[in-house]
Parts: C-alpha cells; structure tokens; sequence
C-alpha cells in the first residue's frame, strides 16, 4: 500500500524535525539561564 508508505515516511521526517527542533530549543534556553551547554562544558 504506497499510500501509507507515504504517510509513514512524512509522519517519521515530521516527528524528527519536532523533536530535532526541541532539543534545539532546549539547548540555546538552558545555555541562556546558565551559561552552561547540555554536556556541562
């Protein structure tokens, strides 16, 4: 069935972007309250 495929394949490019935004946001929110990266540097 080509149609699911399909919509597995935007559903998967579309959950990584959100989650990849995320951690994009979470990363520059905590360097900005404590002038800190994630890994403690």
């Amino acid at each position: 069935m080509p149609d699911s495929n399909i919509f597995n394949i935007q559903y998967i490019c579309g959950y990584v972007k959100l989650l990849s935004e995320n951690v994009l946001l979470k990363y520059i929110y905590n360097n900005e309250i404590t002038g800190y990266d994630s890994f403690g540097h």
